[in-house]
């Protein structure tokens, strides 16, 4: 393995370490630039990897207050592992899964150990200042992550209810009734549905149906919930609440629209004067 002699990332003072995360365990890469040692340990266990932090510094023939710069795959952890980590004074980068280069030409072959290596690899011509062997998350604040979350759920909702909606007609489909009322009549207009021959409905497919029902109307109830929470948000003297009063002066900028502007860009991210933030 090459060397880094790079300034901020010198050789004999920085210890490398690149981190495979899955549901049950973590697989773990270090490396002082010339020399790597893999460890695994179980998922979570926060006390075991500093304790491997500490021991892969000793083994590298590294001071035991030497700088770490780790990375991960940014995924279904989220940003606590990159707040934890950050709190222990590690220097953290969390990746872009996307921004990975992947073999061309042959097959990739997926392991936890080629995976761990790789990222390692990867993670030192980074220090090197190959700036393109991957992408950096912007990873926001715990407050501005929080801000994020009405908007968000509110699409999920949106998806939600749509899968419902299409499975519901679905089924009225394969029995040859396409025209379907999703109003408060829909439970007495489904008692007088017809199939196709002029025959009932099965209590058995009515009873389904009338679950999705439910279930739509349901969802129905907890969007109309979060549009009142987007009105009740205006009130506040909140970063995106104040960022959204400033857009919604604009003709073409509704609350959800003004809503996902603010929380997700300009109540956190900075923009330099190239556009990138």
């Amino acid at each position: 393995m090459q060397a880094v002699q790079q300034q901020g990332y010198e050789q004999e003072a920085v210890l490398y370490m690149a981190m495979e995360l899955s549901n049950s365990s973590w697989k773990l890469g270090f490396s002082n630039g010339r020399q790597m040692r893999r460890k695994s340990i179980e998922a979570r266990d926060r006390v075991r990897l500093i304790e491997e932090v500490q021991l892969a510094r000793q083994k590298l023939g590294l001071e035991q207050d030497a700088q770490v710069v780790v990375c991960f795959e940014a995924g279904r952890d989220g940003h606590w592992i990159y707040r934890w980590l950050s709190a222990e004074g590690f220097k953290v980068l969390e990746i872009d899964s996307s921004s990975i280069e992947t073999p061309r030409g042959r097959k990739h072959v997926k392991t936890d150990r080629i995976d761990v290596e790789k990222l390692l690899d990867l993670l030192l011509r980074y220090c090197l200042g190959f700036r393109k062997a991957f992408r950096i998350v912007r990873v926001p604040s715990e407050e501005a992550e929080a801000g994020q979350r009405l908007h968000r759920e509110d699409e999920w909702l949106i998806r939600q209810r749509g899968r419902v909606s299409n499975r519901l007609k679905g089924l009225l489909v394969t029995q040859g009734i396409t025209e379907v009322p999703l109003k408060r009549e829909f439970e007495d207009w489904l008692e007088e549905a017809q199939t196709w021959n002029g025959t009932d409905l099965s209590d058995a497919l009515k009873t389904e149906i009338s679950r999705l029902y439910e279930q739509y109307q349901l969802m129905n109830a907890q969007i109309a919930e979060v549009e009142q929470a987007y009105q009740q948000e205006l009130l506040s003297d909140t970063a995106v609440a104040n960022k959204r009063r400033q857009l919604e002066r604009l003709k073409c900028s509704g609350p959800k629209t003004s809503r996902i502007l603010s929380a997700e860009v300009f109540s956190w991210r900075v923009i330099d004067a190239c556009g990138e933030s």
